[in-house]
């Protein structure tokens, strides 16, 4: 065994014979003083420390796999832990047979047949519901913060199998517009998986109803704020240097959402392009006097136009299904756009909102079939893209108030 292996060894030798000393007396707590004194651990290490070498100098067959580097500290730890916090049932004379499965599990060196072991071993010596399977302890809490939802759970194995599963067909790599591998870190990839299938399960036939109606997400804006543009950073920053700030708020109006609360245009505009818009006249208090409700969101047979057309996502080099997409207006139908199918484009949650959010236009070519040009910051020539991402001609015309 290496150097460092037998240094460690022989403190922990050393340690837990100290302790058997004077076990009643404290010995624990003098020997930990004594390694906080003479060693650059905090005091509360030195008594976790010295918890470990009890332990270990208790349980030799361990202490030997580990001397050997048959196991390593950490899973020596873990084997440890289970030994001295067993199943109710388990009783001493078992002990040593369930420590040597552990050990012969842990030898293997693959973490997820300890794992296994252990949970078959809490299974035969308890008549309780292992932790893993307690539906009882399942937490899921939604907080706001600032504007932003946070999500915190705590799951049993069962159900969260269940969610990476669901979340698993969403989160499969895409190639970035320029080619390059997917940049997205694994917690964005999962957060914009459950954005999608959220969507997917919204849109379920199947999907249960709550108060006789389909759950949908509700946005309150004025018409005449919906129809407005949206001034750019450049136009803002102007505003507010002119001191012209009352003009700057009015251009920057927002809905709401009886979750969210305050909805940005930007996006009650994206919203907007494929919904049921209900048109509620009020007074000047606003209160209601009429209701009209109009379907202005692509009917089926447009959805199967789009299917043919785009093959799913339009965005470039985009690998989702059309099973994944919202049909997007490309002039906005709150800006005159109209539903026909050569102003829609199919488009993913994700590359939706980067083309209402993060400055990606998309308009028609020639050939009838949507490009797309994107920032400067991705690209400062801003060349136009088809959805294979290759460099293509632009529209003919200006694209104008493209959304």
């Amino acid at each position: 065994m290496s150097a460092r292996l037998a240094a460690d060894v022989v403190e922990l030798r050393l340690l837990g014979h100290i302790t058997l000393r004077d076990p009643i007396c404290g010995a624990d707590k003098a020997a930990a003083r004594w390694l906080h004194s003479h060693s650059a651990d905090s005091l509360a290490e030195s008594r976790t420390e010295v918890t470990f070498a009890i332990r270990i100098c208790e349980h030799h067959p361990v202490l030997a796999c580990y001397a050997h580097a048959e196991i390593s500290r950490r899973v020596a730890k873990r084997i440890l832990q289970f030994l001295a916090y067993p199943p109710k049932n388990l009783d001493e004379e078992h002990i040593p047979a369930v420590r040597d499965r552990l050990l012969k599990a842990a030898r293997t060196r693959d973490p997820q047949q300890l794992l296994e072991e252990e949970e078959r071993l809490r299974q035969a010596f308890s008549d309780d519901v292992p932790p893993s399977a307690d539906h009882d302890r399942n937490r899921l809490t939604i907080d706001e913060l600032l504007g932003r939802v946070i999500v915190q759970g705590d799951l049993d194995a069962e159900t969260g199998a269940k969610l990476q599963e669901a979340l698993s067909p969403f989160m499969v790599p895409r190639p970035e517009p320029d080619g390059a591998p997917d940049r997205r870190p694994t917690p964005q990839r999962r957060a914009e998986a459950l954005s999608d299938l959220l969507d997917a399960a919204l849109a379920a036939a199947n999907f249960p109803n709550l108060n006789g109606e389909r759950p949908r997400l509700m946005v309150d804006i004025p018409l005449e704020d919906l129809m407005r543009g949206i001034p750019t950073h450049e136009e803002r920053i102007a505003m507010i240097r002119n001191g012209r700030i009352d003009e700057y708020f009015a251009a920057n109006p927002v809905g709401w959402n009886h979750w969210m609360g305050a909805v940005s245009l930007a996006t009650a505009q994206r919203l907007a392009c494929d919904c049921e818009l209900t048109m509620i006249g009020t007074d000047e208090h606003g209160a209601p006097l009429t209701v009209h409700t109009g379907d202005r969101f692509a009917s089926k047979r447009h959805r199967q136009a789009l299917a043919h057309r785009d093959r799913g996502c339009a965005f470039p080099r985009c690998n989702r299904p059309a099973s994944m997409t919202q049909a997007h207006h490309m002039v906005f139908w709150e800006h005159g756009g109209h539903t026909q199918i050569d102003n829609l484009v199919s488009l993913c949650g994700e590359h939706h909102r980067a083309v209402h959010h993060h400055g990606w236009h998309v308009a028609m070519a020639k050939n009838r079939f949507p490009v797309f040009r994107p920032p400067p910051k991705f690209d400062p020539l801003r060349r136009w893209l088809n959805s294979a991402g290759e460099h293509v001609d632009g529209p003919e015309a200006p694209p104008g108030e493209i959304g």
